[in-house]
């Protein structure tokens, strides 16, 4: 070891700005890139027509009765495999005169990459009648698989997947960022979750003309989004007005079509509501 130089004693700590300083050399362009990253990480999430906080409502309807209600939500997400995430939440519940024939309490939490939406991560808990679902499906971006888990049976699969590739709630917002052309038909990969098995499947998407659509806050000038052959087991309806908001949703169930209308709107606003 050497000696200490006494009489280095007194003199500053820090070095003065310059050529030797914290702002010169290597250090200045590191500081320079992180610069770069903030405003380049601040570019993509104001890229998207919705942030953090954004809360949307809406009422449930069977046959024209109100069955209950729906919730989409925008949360902060965590860091997944090295990359940022949005938390989309989206929960189902039967109102209380309904659950007496037939309960339903389904959560789905959606961990989406903020550049592509494509999940890292779904939660997927649905309560339905006697009917349980607990699973958790681990997308891996690099190695293009998807990693299932039943939560209660614990039992796990993995399948080969491609890509763009979605659950329900983030291709939902994943749409919200589009600006495809009346009349396309365009594929993406779908995971698809049941009683026992869970799996990703290809599915072919039409996209309709604009129609005008009714809800508890207002009429949308909205595009029409339908799931092509079948029963049309996925309809979705997008407002043209500013943030592209979900405005009516229709699902196919066992009990026959559930149609969601949009009641309630927070976190953001919404000017061109006629």
């Amino acid at each position: 070891m050497g000696m200490i130089d006494s009489r280095k004693e007194g003199r500053e700590i820090f070095p003065p700005l310059g050529g030797t300083g914290a702002f010169s050399g290597r250090w200045f362009f590191f500081g320079i890139l992180l610069i770069f990253l903030f405003f380049t990480l601040s570019s993509v999430l104001e890229a998207h027509p919705f942030k953090s906080g954004e809360k949307l409502t809406y009422v449930l309807k069977l046959r024209g009765i109100p069955v209950g209600s729906q919730v989409f939500e925008v949360r902060d997400g965590m860091r997944i495999r090295g990359r940022l995430t949005h938390l989309l939440f989206c929960s189902v519940k039967s109102s209380r005169f309904f659950s007496f024939f037939y309960y339903i309490n389904d959560e789905l939490e959606s961990f989406a990459d903020i550049d592509t939406l494509y999940p890292l991560r779904s939660r997927i808990r649905f309560q339905e009648g006697r009917h349980f679902r607990n699973h958790e499906v681990e997308i891996d971006m690099d190695r293009m698989t998807a990693l299932f888990e039943d939560k209660n049976s614990k039992k796990r699969w993995e399948q080969e997947v491609s890509f763009p590739i979605f659950d329900l709630v983030s291709l939902i917002y994943w749409l919200r960022t589009q600006n495809h052309r009346m009349g396309e038909t365009f594929s993406v990969f779908f995971i698809e979750t049941d009683l026992t098995y869970g799996k990703v499947k290809e599915i072919k998407i039409q996209v309709g003309e604009p129609e005008q659509v009714s809800t508890y806050v207002g009429t949308f000038s909205a595009i029409r989004y339908s799931e092509a052959g079948g029963d049309n087991k996925i309809t979705l309806w997008i407002s043209q007005e500013e943030g592209n908001i979900p405005v009516k949703l229709q699902l196919s169930t066992r009990l026959g079509k559930v149609t969601a209308y949009l009641a309630k709107i927070e976190g953001r606003e919404v000017k061109e509501v006629s």
